[in-house]
């Protein structure tokens, strides 16, 4: 860490070596006219990364946790290990095509206090294939979309291992050089440090799923804006950390951190109406033999209000 360190980045990795490695690479490769410092809080990986990481970039610096903490209690401890006036964290699969943070920090230099009292920013992230527009940012989530959602697979016959994502997305038209949003993915969420610590950072209650648009609704009930800009080039290649054996957990987590999200920032009778309806319409779920039994009662369990909490 060098004494006058403008940005620190942050990369939480949990068994994406060879995506870390590109990461990082391209963190290098692209990153000019600012200082900056790179730091990796690893989940207790098991697929080399610390030492591939420790022996290949001297100056990173490394943090091992371990055990798996999760998303956001994973970024905590790289803010409070962090040094920069501004943080970016930035997901291990992505990679930077441009000089983003670059755009990043002169975003925040020229508008914050002037367009509002900024809070977090993201930029337009691409798809693998590095043109198509990926998932940058998105409205707030609502339950009552939720039950549009659940009324729509009703119908349809569709609650096979059933996400419900009710993500909307939010985009820069034409010639747009920002745009003030609710939230934006956490794969790419530049903010000011002392913004971050005022807000209290993560809530640890959330493992992995929905702890970026906690972050943002607090941010804006405390009086900031948060911004999607132009001007970025970063593809996001997307749940680098997950396989197609391991989606009924990843369907676990999202119920998890979906249903805590919904108590924390709504009426607790609409939250309970809410749960029962989840519950009624993905009744079929149970019934879906591809899942074990494992997992086929941890879900019923959740579903009514029994499962394990996110945090013990």
């Amino acid at each position: 860490m060098t004494n006058n360190v403008m940005i620190s980045i942050i990369i939480v990795n949990y068994n994406t070596k060879e995506l870390l490695i590109n990461c990082i690479n391209s963190i290098y490769k692209e990153t000019k006219e600012v200082d900056f410092e790179i730091i990796v809080v690893d989940n207790n990986s098991n697929d080399g990364s610390e030492y591939a990481i420790r022996e290949k970039f001297k100056n990173v610096i490394f943090i091992q946790t371990g055990e798996n903490l999760g998303f956001g209690r994973a970024n905590n401890i790289g803010i409070n290990k962090s040094g920069g006036k501004y943080l970016f964290l930035l997901n291990s699969d992505t990679i930077l095509c441009n000089n983003s943070i670059k755009v990043f920090f002169d975003f925040y230099e020229k508008y914050d206090n002037k367009i509002g009292n900024i809070g977090a920013v993201g930029g337009e992230l691409l798809q693998d294939d590095g043109k198509s527009r990926n998932h940058s940012s998105h409205y707030f989530p609502k339950m009552q979309d939720e039950f549009k959602i659940i009324w729509n697979a009703f119908i349809s016959k569709i609650s096979k291992s059933m996400i419900l994502n009710t993500k909307k997305e939010a985009i820069l038209e034409k010639n747009e050089k920002f745009k003030k949003v609710d939230y934006v993915t956490g794969a790419d969420l530049f903010i000011c440090k002392s913004k971050m610590i005022e807000v209290g950072c993560f809530d640890k209650k959330f493992f992995m799923y929905f702890e970026e648009t906690d972050l943002q609704k607090r941010l804006i009930k405390m009086g900031f804006d948060n911004y999607l800009i132009s001007g970025t080039e970063i593809i996001h290649y997307e749940g680098g950390s997950f396989n197609k054996k391991k989606s009924s957990i990843r369907t676990f987590m999202l119920d998890q951190s979906r249903f805590y999200y919904y108590k924390k920032h709504n009426n607790i009778i609409f939250y309970f109406f809410f749960r029962v309806l989840y519950f009624i319409i993905t009744i079929p779920l149970f019934f879906d033999f591809s899942l074990n039994y494992s997992m086929r009662k941890k879900l019923l369990l959740l579903r009514l209000g029994y499962g394990s909490n996110i945090v013990e």
